[in-house]
């Protein structure tokens, strides 16, 4: 019986990939034959230095796997993986892979038993690294490959393994630590999974596999392609000029040079630039016009550490580290100022119904209520950012996270039940209702405004307008039953101690919910303000299309990358407009 969904894979990794035989074509893939040498050794790590080819070879190899029929390549960048995002999931795997041995010397029957305790124990905590490690690819390939993550999990496990990982720029994740922790997963994954496993790395990062040279290209083969592509001039550089063989040795750099200096005349003052210049100069050169157009879209992604560029995941936290000034937004004013007006409401019904010191007391728990949920916003969690920061969740696949919803809603209702009872019980059965009731509601207020959310397994286009929706229809509905819930109790009792219960539960409410549905709305105006001030800084171009036909941008599953990590870094390094 056929995999549909595995099918549905291999159509994706297709689609992914340009022409097959434009790879054969390219210069510096590797002598050996990765596919039988990867049946073999069942990893391999591609090792060479930047703009060497690695990235060319990996792609070849998806192609001859696709051409053969044999496991379906899923392509992933390590760089861009959601680990980065959730670094806590792949934490301490160091362990995983240790040996457990019984020490010669401890041949008793009590050393024995436990030494076997430990050994259970040690395989349980392996078997749950490798399930966390699991999790976390089964779920980027899911977001790239519109395929379900049960189904990419079960692949992973199988023997013989359906897919096989190829896994590039390693060496781009900047974060030594991330970078460690990256290896640890992958070393632990190979021990324990059939499937095959390729890696791009400068050097080998040890224990995933065969280790294949991406050598650079041989003298020859320079002067071939110089006098296929009629560069006479450049050619006779090259001829007079060991140096400058050594820098048009990858594939990279010839192609450049081949595209730069078509048209362009080489003298001596031009060779020196170029000498002096490196690939700096041959992206210079090779670039089309128009491209310097990409810089302050390069820096952007360079400062923000970003791989991939879409508009709908852009947010506050990546626009600051770019060093982007945000513009001001009349929205924050109008909310602050109608959270004031609320406050001051609440206080005044206080005073009325109660008294004056009463009032103020009501003002202190509602503004402490509100700073304490604000707090526990901001609060690093151990996703190492804030709920503030993360913002992403409205990107194009946002969806609604509907079981941990229900699990948030659970625990803020009953957080809500034991406070309201808590307040309630000394005003005896009246003041328990009153209490419990509108806790009770004020928890399913904050659980409901603060609604966890996932990656959807297809794109919604429209996903920040479906967030502003979804979250203020929430906050209203929310609001609205706690404090209807409130009053309905108050006027079902009619004593003066239940009006101080009520007043305080409205102020705790009132500060909770506040702060919640600010907390709850701000991934939609972190976004809005975000492309608001890219715009008005002009940091994007206005065709990205355009440069993806010119080979300077790469259409990829999550949005537009640039062609090369050279390429970003040397536009990104250019002096911007910001």
């Amino acid at each position: 019986m056929t995999d549909r969904h595995l099918d549905d894979l291999r159509r994706a990794a297709l689609a992914t990939l340009p022409d097959p035989a434009a790879y054969r074509e390219e210069l510096g893939a590797p002598k050996a034959d990765l596919v039988d040498l990867l049946t073999t050794e069942r990893g391999l790590v591609l090792v060479g230095e930047p703009g060497a080819g690695k990235t060319t070879a990996l792609h070849r190899l998806a192609a001859d796997l696709l051409a053969d029929g044999g496991p379906v390549p899923i392509v992933l960048s390590l760089s861009a993986g959601s680990w980065r995002v959730e670094p806590h999931r792949l934490s301490g795997l160091r362990w995983a892979s240790a040996q457990d041995v019984v020490p010669a010397d401890e041949w008793d029957t009590e050393a024995l038993e436990r030494a076997q305790r430990l050994s259970v124990a040690k395989l349980e905590q392996v078997d749950h690294a490798v399930d966390t490690a699991v999790d976390w690819l089964a779920t980027d390939v899911a977001r790239l490959y519109r395929v379900p993550a049960r189904r990419v999990a079960e692949w992973l496990r199988e023997t013989p393994c359906p897919v096989v990982l190829l896994l590039d720029g390693l060496d781009e994740i900047r974060h030594a630590d991330d970078r460690r922790r990256c290896v640890e997963a992958l070393t632990l994954l190979k021990r324990r999974l059939s499937t095959g496993i390729v890696v791009c790395a400068r050097e080998d990062p040890g224990g995933l596999g065969a280790v294949v040279e991406v050598p650079p290209l041989s003298a020859e083969t320079v002067d071939t392609r110089l006098a296929d592509a009629g560069l006479t001039a450049l050619r006779e550089a090259c001829l007079r000029d060991e140096e400058l063989v050594d820098l048009l040795a990858t594939p990279l750099a010839l192609t450049l040079a081949v595209d730069g200096y078509r048209d362009r005349p080489v003298t001596d003052t031009e060779v020196g630039l170029l000498k002096s210049g490196g690939l700096d100069r041959l992206w210079e050169v090779g670039l089309p016009a128009g491209a310097d157009a990409l810089r302050g879209l390069a820096r952007l992604m360079e400062l923000g550490d970003r791989d991939v560029f879409t508009v709908e995941s852009l947010n506050l936290a990546w626009v600051r580290r770019a060093g982007l000034r945000p513009v001001r937004s009349p929205a924050a004013w109008l909310y602050a100022v109608l959270a004031v007006a609320a406050s001051v409401c609440v206080v005044v019904l206080a005073a009325r119904a109660t008294d004056v010191g009463f009032a103020v007391l009501c003002a202190g728990v509602l503004a402490g209520s509100a700073t304490a949920q604000a707090h526990t916003a901001r609060n690093p969690t151990d996703r190492r950012a804030s709920r503030l920061d993360l913002g992403d969740f409205v990107a194009t696949r946002w969806t609604l996270d509907w079981r941990a919803g229900l699990t948030a809603l659970t625990t803020c209702a009953l957080t809500g039940l034991v406070m309201g009872a808590s307040v309630g019980i000394f005003g005896g059965a009246a003041g328990l209702a009153l209490g419990a009731l509108p806790g009770v509601a004020a928890g399913l207020a904050v659980g409901v405004v603060t609604l966890p959310s996932g990656a959807a397994a297809r794109p919604r286009r429209s996903a920040p307008g479906w967030t502003f929706t979804v979250r203020l229809a929430a906050g209203v509905l929310g609001l609205a039953l706690a404090l209807g819930l409130s009053f309905a109790v108050l006027l079902l009792v009619d004593r003066l101690f239940t009006a101080y219960i009520h007043h305080l539960m409205l102020a705790t409410t009132t500060g909770v919910w506040l702060a919640a549905f600010a907390v709850s709305l701000h991934g939609w105006w972190s976004h809005r303000l975000a492309v608001k001030t890219v715009t008005r800084a002009g940091v994007l171009p206005d065709d990205l299309d355009a440069f993806v036909a010119a080979g300077v941008l790469r259409e990829v599953p999550d949005g537009h990358a640039f062609a090369h990590r050279t390429l970003r870094t040397h536009l990104g390094t250019l002096p911007s407009g910001w």
